[in-house]
């Protein structure tokens, strides 16, 4: 399998453009020159019909007016003309390029087109602004895929990850991760992912990520074009020896791309035996007071499972109510050794996010009982 590390700035995609709250990263911006023309950033997502247009000046401080922008649609055939499907100025409601572009949209201004964009299709953007050059890109629209699986399995210092799903028309390569919590939270952590070209991975997952993740576990797999690639992959960020990033946008800056993004819960034996956790060994695999070997850890839904070694007999410990910040550590007679994580609720773009922490605030003991199934004699 051909893969590659990439810049960090990759992330921006994932994180903002499709709100998992990866908010540490930054577009590559080409240098501030002195001249007229324009920055244009759009990014297609097909499964949208409303299309966030990013404009600004390249030369710094200088002011726009009269911004406008247009979309067009390639014909049928090499000989047909680009159809005009939507035209607009700027929008006031900036909150829809807020949502779509996440901290990337601090400055610039914000246009908004509408239509249905479509697999395989050629489209083009054109934005101008009072007294400077149009400046305009095109690109392919990425097709839909599904992930058609995704586990996460072993328990030690890393896990493994496997996943595959199906290929996505004109996608150049597809963007993995493990949706995490907003980097303001974590910051001695920069997130993990990685850039295939093939519909499958089976890769080592650092003992980070997974504590970084949210609950429950879940896959993001972004399928990109070739254009929107090569421009968060290129360059070298701002400065006065800055490398513009490689663009596809003509009398201007920037990038004209798409990208189809799909998630998927992860069936994960390592998270739900904890091994994000640090310090928690001993608790994930103990030999019971019985004779039993107890498995636990910190899964919202399971807290964990007791084995009897010799006849086969097993009890899965289901928590009465989903709760990630409940810790199953130790079984005792009837009863299982509960900690309760520090946690913290938080509105960000996309919903409410509950952060967990790995210090608790409580220990206290709640008695298991059976709700289904044949019981064991002396399981608890």
């Amino acid at each position: 399998m051909a893969a590659s590390t990439i810049p960090l700035r990759v992330l921006v995609l994932i994180g903002t453009i499709w709100l998992t709250a990866c908010d540490d990263l930054t577009f590559p911006e080409p240098p501030a020159l002195f001249e007229d023309r324009l920055v244009l950033i759009a990014v297609f997502d097909p499964d949208s019909t409303t299309h966030p247009v990013l404009v600004w000046s390249a030369e710094a401080g200088r002011p726009l007016n009269g911004i406008g922008a247009k979309l067009y649609r390639a014909g049928s055939t090499e000989e047909d003309a680009w159809e005009l499907l939507d035209s607009t100025e700027e929008t006031t409601d900036l909150s829809v390029c807020g949502r779509r572009y996440g901290d990337l949209f601090s400055e610039p201004r914000c246009l908004v087109l509408t239509g249905q964009v479509h697999a395989g299709r050629s489209y083009l953007v054109e934005v101008t602004a009072s007294g400077r050059s149009p400046a305009r890109g095109s690109t392919g629209v990425v097709g839909g895929f599904q992930i058609e699986s995704a586990a996460l399995s072993g328990a030690n210092a890393s896990a493994v990850l496997n996943a595959g799903w199906t290929r996505s028309r004109g996608a150049s390569h597809y963007l993995v991760s493990l949706r995490r919590y907003a980097e303001s939270r974590l910051r001695d952590y920069q997130g993990w992912f990685v850039a295939v070209e093939e519909t499958s991975i089976s890769r080592d997952v650092p003992r980070q990520a997974i504590q970084a993740a949210l609950e429950p576990l879940t896959l993001d797999v972004a399928a990109i074009d070739s254009n929107l690639f090569s421009y968060m992959t290129t360059g070298n960020g701002g400065g006065a020896f800055a490398i513009p990033p490689v663009q596809n946008v003509e009398g201007g800056f920037g990038v004209v791309g798409s990208m189809l993004l799909r998630s998927y819960q992860v069936d994960s034996a390592a998270r739900a035996m904890g091994a994000g956790q640090e310090g928690d060994g001993p608790h994930d695999f103990s030999q019971g007071h019985t004779g039993n070997i107890v498995f636990t850890g910190s899964h919202r839904e399971v807290g964990g499972a007791v084995v009897d070694p010799e006849t086969g007999c097993y009890a899965v410990l289901r928590k009465s109510t989903p709760d990630p910040t409940l810790r199953v550590a130790r079984i005792y007679a009837d009863s299982a050794l509960v900690f309760t994580r520090d946690a913290e609720t938080t509105t960000e773009p996309g919903g409410t996010r509950i952060v967990v922490h790995s210090g608790s605030n409580r220990v206290s003991l709640h008695a298991v009982r059976r709700v289904s199934g044949e019981g064991c004699e002396g399981m608890v």
